[in-house]
């Protein structure tokens, strides 16, 4: 089955700019450009000569549309404050900027910023004239809209005093698409369990002081950290005179290079898309030049290497006072060797907060529905806090049935959510092979055992444990909890060399193959008489091996070739559906129960156990047991010796 995708609710707003102007001042000239521009740059902007439908309530539709919007434009021309709609408007844009959030972004059109906050020259002429005309009891609105003009006068926005037209509104757009484009939805979704992580990041940015400060965010694939960076900087990128959020860094750095991801971050602080290209080796100076003097706020998500981060912000000297950096990592160590002392470590979802993060995607509300409570519980504890995968079973579930929930449920116990396990895997994937192989031991046979006892095993066979628990530590790796997989089918750890005994597989009674081919320190296997479901057993090439236990007698498929093994259990005697017996290479193999039992065997092979074939021959007669021709009509392949080095034993062969 395809992964599901994330399809979160729709985002709070139906626009994504609201713009505010007065009509006979800019409706057919600079409005008309900017609405034109915004609309090709693929901004869906509202306008309200051309988005209200006919015989609509003007006011209240301009007031709901106000609320649809991600940000407004507010156009301050000379007759703005003479037209009461348009300060009305100004009113209900400030206080959805206070109570909702939105962004607001002035545009003083042929007028002085202090003449708007003061209300003076022909700006404050116009108002002056509109409240001549009020009537008595309206006069109550002067106040308020005073202290919005007061207030919009104060917020960083454009001035198109001595500006050449068209180069201005192109850089209006292009601000407010970076704005609106990247923006995130900041949706009740999103924002679960925030509340206190954000708190916490804010003590840490210390955002009222000048100082230039780098912080670091640090946890596992999928925890959130990247959420968290985005809303707050959605939140504080107002209080900043220019502001980057770099996505993807890792993967833009080894697919485009050092260059590209300077151009990025140029390009978006410095608001110029036609940046001149420079010299390799030349853009950390450039970074420096041009944002050292500057107020900035930089989040760099997805690093995972020292160059990476001293490409893009090597001293703190680079920016200018105020400034903050953050640069968001699986590796904890990473950040520490850069100087990033600073280190908020991301946390999975407390049991109340995983539930309604869950009910948001899987139900649109805040809690399950009656009948899915006990369900919904069982996903949540599947999830074990992680925000990502509650999203992705969350949003696959939704509009289900209580029956389709249940089979999803059973499923997942036995084979994870590929979505979620591909995150999840790309923590693994980034450690180098020697800590792979002792997080799988962790994971399957040490977990929840004594650390000393654990260090001491791992250190005799010389895994230098300290430094790989350092590493796991460090790249936030969540050592995984076996009893909690009852119902596991496969389990596959090949070549995990550092295994030195498996004692922790007696609760997985599904268990259907066990494949620890390759695994060289593994000395002993325990009983798996009790796990009545196992079909197959690869044992290849456990070099260390030197006895098997009793064989469950649904087993289908052995393979215990290139072990150090001498004789089989007597149980294989009696394995009634086994098809495959490989013992190949078994140099020390000396006996082997072969019975007529076997009759669902269909391929064995003995080549290159010299000790067994002399054995074979009974009393050194030279003829194989007639056993061996009459354990399976089904026999379809026999290999005594692919060298034909042991062959000369036999003089005779039994009739098949």
């Amino acid at each position: 089955m395809a992964s599901p995708s994330i399809e979160p609710p729709p985002p709070p707003w139906i626009y994504q700019v609201f713009l505010s102007f007065r009509g006979g001042d800019t409706r057919n000239n600079f409005v008309d450009h900017l609405y034109k521009e915004l609309t090709i740059k693929g901004v869906y902007a509202f306008r309200d000569d051309s988005k209200l439908e006919r015989g609509s309530s003007i006011a209240p539709a301009l007031f709901q549309a106000i609320e649809d919007s991600r940000a407004a434009i507010v156009v301050l021309s000379p007759n703005y404050a003479s037209s009461d709609w348009c300060l009305d408007e100004l009113v209900k844009i400030l206080e959805c900027r206070e109570s909702l959030g939105r962004m607001v972004v002035p545009v003083f059109h042929n007028v002085d910023p202090s003449d708007v906050e003061k209300l003076s020259g022909s700006f404050g002429l116009g108002f002056s004239e509109l409240r001549e005309r009020l009537l008595k009891e309206e006069m109550k609105k002067v106040k308020r809209w005073k202290e919005a003009l007061s207030e919009v006068a104060t917020i960083s926005g454009w001035d198109s005093r001595y500006r050449e037209e068209a180069a201005f509104i192109e850089q209006i757009v292009r601000d407010i698409s970076d704005k609106v484009m990247c923006a995130p939805s900041s949706d009740a979704g999103e924002l679960v369990g925030m509340g206190s992580r954000l708190e916490e990041i804010d003590e840490l940015l210390q955002l009222d002081t000048n100082i230039v400060r780098m912080v670091g965010i640090w946890g596992l694939s999928g925890i959130g950290k990247t959420t968290a960076a985005r809303v707050m900087f959605d939140r504080h990128s107002r209080q900043f005179e220019a502001s980057c959020f770099l996505t993807n860094v890792a993967d833009k750095f080894r697919l485009h290079g050092e260059s590209a991801l300077q151009h990025e971050l140029l390009s978006k602080t410095l608001l110029e898309r036609d940046l001149r290209t420079w010299p390799l080796g030349k853009g950390c100076n450039l970074i420096k030049e041009r944002l050292s003097q500057r107020k900035v706020l930089l989040v760099f998500d997805d690093v995972d290497d020292l160059q990476q981060v001293e490409l893009l912000a090597n001293k703190l000297n680079w920016f200018g006072p105020g400034s903050r950096i953050i640069v968001i990592s699986q590796d904890k160590q990473l950040l520490e060797a850069h100087g990033v002392n600073v280190i908020y470590e991301a946390k999975c979802l407390e049991d109340d907060e995983a539930l309604q993060l869950f009910s948001h995607y899987a139900f649109h509300q805040n809690q399950p529905k009656k009948d899915y409570w006990e369900l919904s519980h069982g996903f949540v504890y599947y999830a074990s806090g992680l925000p990502l995968a509650l999203k992705v079973l969350g949003s696959f579930l939704y509009n289900k049935s209580t029956c389709q929930w249940q089979n999803e449920l059973n499923k997942l116990e036995k084979f994870p959510n590929r979505k979620i396990q591909d995150v999840l895997k790309m923590s693994y994937d980034g450690l180098e092979e020697l800590d792979k192989k002792v997080f799988l031991d962790l994971a399957c046979f040490f977990n929840g055992e004594n650390v000393d006892e654990v260090r001491d095993i791992l250190d005799a066979c010389g895994f230098f444990p300290e430094r790989a628990f350092g590493v796991l530590i460090d790249n936030a790796i969540k050592i995984p909890d076996l009893s909690a997989a009852q119902k596991l089918e496969i389990l596959n750890l090949q070549d995990c060399t550092s295994l030195v005994e498996l004692s922790s597989i007696q609760f997985l009674t599904k268990l259907k193959s066990l494949n620890l081919k390759g695994c060289k320190s593994l000395g002993t296997v325990p009983n798996v008489v009790g796990l009545k479901l196992l079909e197959t057993l690869d044992l290849s090439d456990c070099s260390q091996l030197g006895t098997l236990p009793e064989l469950p007698r649904n087993l289908k498929y052995l393979y215990v070739g290139g072990t150090a093994i001498e004789e089989l259990p007597s149980s294989l005697g009696g394995l009634a559906f086994l098809v495959i017996l490989d013992v190949k290479n078994c140099t020390r193999l000396q006996q082997i129960p072969i019975s007529s039992k076997l009759n669902s065997l269909e391929s064995l092979d003995i080549s290159g156990c010299p000790h067994l074939l002399k054995r074979l021959s009974g009393n050194g007669n030279g003829e194989l047991p007639e056993s061996v021709g009459c354990c399976s009509s089904c026999m379809s392949h026999m290999d005594i010796d692919t060298e034909n080095t042991t062959c000369k034993f036999f003089v005779s062969f039994p009739h098949l």
